[in-house]
């Protein structure tokens, strides 16, 4: 397996790894340098929803959750003292709650709202710009991290599919669960890709071997509990291809911070129970 760093991370009242991550009382400070940024993933009981986070205090937040949970998207973003949310990337239509949007875009100053051409048109009632992103763009967050399009789908299972680059690494995020998504990915050089979001659907099968020994990822997310997935061969295949796999429901809060050489997977043992 290709090295890279991995550490979980008790993060109350002190000091963590050798000082890139300052963490007092609830609050967290990623210490993010110019060439760096992260990723964090919470452990929602609807929806997949996740935050990008950019040096100077700039972010974006993929997806937004329901209503009913958005006191606690607030907390987690209050807990890294987010103060600018810049652009919020909404992935399938199903994630896309126009409220919460409206209510989040008021309060942290969106100025963007990213989706698929295909989904675009169902992104009404937004009060700031929606942009459509097709296959094939590539849209710049910063100077070093951009984000391309993998995949563009409109039918049901299929939403926007994307990697984000800041090279050395490559992270991707999978919506779409069809056939013509996979053949399309099949047909795309995705070895560089570090880390995998897996995409969620009631499914018995949610990725083909074919796709995820194309991919080759070291590190999986996957939304939601293990138990969801137990009665699938996925978590096995994982295993079998030496992927490190983590589970919201089971890590709860999980972060990954890149810099110009490698990455390391923080966990927040005090979240490691889904939101409701």
């Amino acid at each position: 397996m290709r090295g890279f760093t991995a550490a979980f991370l008790m993060i109350m009242f002190f000091l963590l790894s050798e000082g890139n991550i300052l963490a007092a009382g609830p609050q967290v400070d990623l210490k993010l340098k110019p060439d760096e940024f992260a990723l964090s993933f919470l452990p929602f009981e609807k929806g997949e929803v996740a935050v990008i986070h950019l040096p100077e205090g700039v972010n974006y937040l993929i997806n937004t959750s329901t209503s009913s949970q958005s006191d606690s998207l607030f907390s987690i973003l209050d807990k890294y003292g987010i103060k600018k949310i810049k652009g919020i990337l909404v992935t399938d239509s199903t994630e896309y709650h126009r409220d919460v949007l409206n209510r989040i875009a008021g309060q942290w100053g969106v100025e963007e709202v990213l989706t698929g051409a295909k989904l675009a048109p169902g992104i009404t009632g937004s009060e700031v710009p929606v942009i459509p992103l097709e296959k094939g763009t590539k849209h710049a967050l910063n100077q070093n991290v951009a984000i391309d399009v993998m995949f563009d789908g409109g039918t049901e299972n299929e939403g926007l599919d994307f990697s984000i680059t800041s090279l050395p690494h490559r992270f991707l995020w999978l919506s779409s669960h069809s056939q013509e998504a996979e053949n399309l990915l099949m047909n795309e050089q995705l070895s560089d890709v570090n880390i995998l979001k897996v995409p969620l659907y009631n499914k018995t099968e949610l990725l083909s071997e074919r796709l995820l020994k194309h991919i080759d990822p070291q590190t999986a997310v996957f939304y939601r509990d293990k138990k969801k997935y137990m009665n699938t061969d996925l978590v096995e295949l994982f295993h079998e291809s030496w992927i490190d796999v983590y589970f919201t429901g089971q890590h709860g809060l999980i972060t990954i911070k890149f810099n110009e050489n490698n990455y390391e997977v923080i966990t927040f043992p005090e979240e490691n129970q889904v939101l409701g």
